[in-house]
């Protein structure tokens, strides 16, 4: 039986962390959330991966309020974050200054520009299940097929050159959840990501070839140089992982999910409009 709320803080957060300390969230958001936004404020306290506690709030009003009340700073709070190295980037910067760096990148992410790389993205994922079929065996669908899309896709949205993709994607390896180096070793990745980088955007400066590192280097060249190299690591690293998580993650709500009159909607996948619909 669970303790109650006001007897349990602080809890460990985040809530699905395991023996090693590694979050492993499943399917549905856990249950213990539910029941703290439903109990007295909705707000309790929490211990912190890194030590030292932190409130935590669940209640939609309550996180609306947080994120726009300037006395909420994201700035003030980096320096006891569970994450070290966000200082500059758009994960750490408040109003003005996160305004100033996404306009470096925004016009890249509208519909239009996206749609511009459809067909690239669906040869390489035609590509890819291609190779999971000939394969003659199972096949992995995140090692195999979703990690590999979605890395391949934001490496062609930033412009990294092909010869330099395997470096960025052992460099980035370090940074999934369910890496396994450790703290110094996932450290080293980030120096030589930053270092190559930081090398690519100066080249790009002298010589741009119009993709959006070009883009950083030239409309960035205002900025500081850590605030110039963490943009792209920052698009690169968030938009893999979060990308092929989803794409595991909605393979198994299609799997598992009653679809109208099927137990899933896995017998509907012949019919392409409501999967068009569904992913905007």
């Amino acid at each position: 039986m669970k303790e109650p709320i006001a007897d349990a803080c602080p809890f460990r957060h985040p809530l699905d962390q395991g023996p090693d300390g590694i979050n492993r969230p499943g399917l549905y958001l856990n249950e213990r959330y539910h029941e703290i936004r439903d109990s007295g404020t909705g707000v309790v306290e929490v211990m912190r991966i890194a030590g030292g506690t932190a409130k935590l709030v669940t209640r939609y009003d309550d996180v609306v309020m947080v994120l726009r009340d300037p006395a909420f700073s994201r700035e003030r709070a980096l320096p006891f974050d569970d994450v070290a190295g966000l200082d500059g980037t758009l994960l750490g910067l408040d109003g003005p200054g996160h305004s100033r760096v996404r306009r470096l990148v925004s016009d890249h992410f509208t519909p239009r520009a996206i749609g511009a790389l459809r067909d690239r993205i669906e040869r390489c994922t035609a590509a890819r299940l291609q190779a999971m079929l000939s394969s003659g065996s199972s096949a992995d669908l995140v090692a195999d097929f979703a990690l590999p899309v979605a890395l391949e896709t934001i490496t062609d949205l930033l412009g990294l050159p092909e010869a330099d993709r395997t470096d960025f994607y052992h460099w980035s390896r370090a940074f999934l959840s369910h890496s396994t180096l450790s703290p110094q070793e996932a450290e080293a990745s980030l120096f030589a990501m930053y270092d190559h980088l930081s090398r690519l955007l100066r080249h790009r400066r002298e010589t741009p070839v119009g993709d959006l590192l070009s883009q950083i280097a030239a409309d960035g060249a205002g900025l500081p140089e850590h605030q110039q190299v963490m943009l792209p690591i920052a698009l690169l690293l968030g938009g893999w992982e979060t990308v092929a998580s989803n794409i595991a993650t909605f393979t198994q709500v299609l799997l598992s999910h009653p679809y109208g009159t099927y137990d899933s909607a896995w017998p509907y996948r012949p019919r392409p409009s409501p999967a068009r619909s569904v992913a905007p």
